[in-house]
């Protein structure tokens, strides 16, 4: 499934978010959504997941409009992983995970929604962890719940929310290659970073958000530029290879 944004535009609370974007997310494909903080990015994948309905423009999932299909219908079709979410007291580690499988309530069997959990389980290392309370975890590992609950819908496509942001190097990497593959078995996986070295290396297109505007999309390669990095994110940086690592400020007026 095709997964497009049509000149999309949100403002809320009189603050323009979201200008004009337009781009797809493709089977097959893992797209990275980069920026600086406050670009957009987290806002952007929640109207993709039908989270916010747009001020102007279109989501159109393989030519339909995401809106107009019902809730567990377009539920099925995407599977969304929030950057958090709050601590889920007295639920297991598996039952966390099987609420990823509500969307097929009405369609799958008892014995398919178990399946699909513990094969979640086993894909992010938590089959251990499965009778455990969620509260008990660490960050990087209520992290990899997360990542579970949504691979549990086994939806087409896929989106992400910095999924690696708590997550120690090896998992890290453990993840990106788990997107790969999923990509390589036909689904639209889109994903938040800000870990630029990852996103060089993992993504199939990069797509660079700046004030709430679509600045760039392309191979990474093509993306990746010193002047973009000076432009957007204010800073020079160094290259060892396919590795960029930001080196200095260029923009000292730059706040935090």
């Amino acid at each position: 499934m095709i997964l497009q944004t049509d000149t999309l535009s949100l403002t809320l609370q009189g603050n323009r978010l979201l200008h004009d974007i337009t781009l797809d997310v493709r089977p097959g494909e893992v797209l990275g959504l980069i920026g600086p903080n406050g670009a957009g990015k987290s806002t952007f994948l929640r109207v993709m997941a039908g989270l916010l309905r747009p001020e102007t423009g279109r989501v159109l999932l393989d030519g339909q409009d995401l809106f107009s299909m019902p809730p567990e219908q377009r539920g099925r079709h995407l599977a969304y992983l929030p950057q958090d979410a709050p601590a889920a007291i007295g639920m297991s580690v598996r039952d966390v995970i099987a609420l990823g499988r509500l969307p097929h309530r009405r369609t799958a069997t008892a014995e398919q929604d178990a399946a699909a959990v513990q094969q979640a389980l086993e894909v992010v290392g938590m089959s251990a962890f499965a009778d455990r309370s969620c509260v008990s975890l660490s960050g990087g590992e209520r992290a990899r719940v997360l990542l579970a609950r949504a691979l549990a819908v086994e939806a087409p496509v896929l989106l992400a929310d910095e999924p690696v942001a708590a997550l120690d190097p090896a998992q890290a990497l453990t993840v990106m290659e788990l997107f790969n593959r999923y990509a390589a078995q036909g689904q639209a996986v889109a994903v938040i970073l800000h870990d630029l070295a990852l996103a060089a290396r993992f993504c199939t297109r990069i797509a660079v958000l700046s004030e709430g505007a679509l600045v760039s999309i392309g191979a990474p390669s093509d993306v990746l530029t010193d002047a973009l990095f000076s432009e957007v994110y204010g800073v020079a940086v160094r290259r060892c290879g396919e590795v960029v690592v930001p080196w200095s400020l260029v923009s000292r007026n730059r706040v935090l």
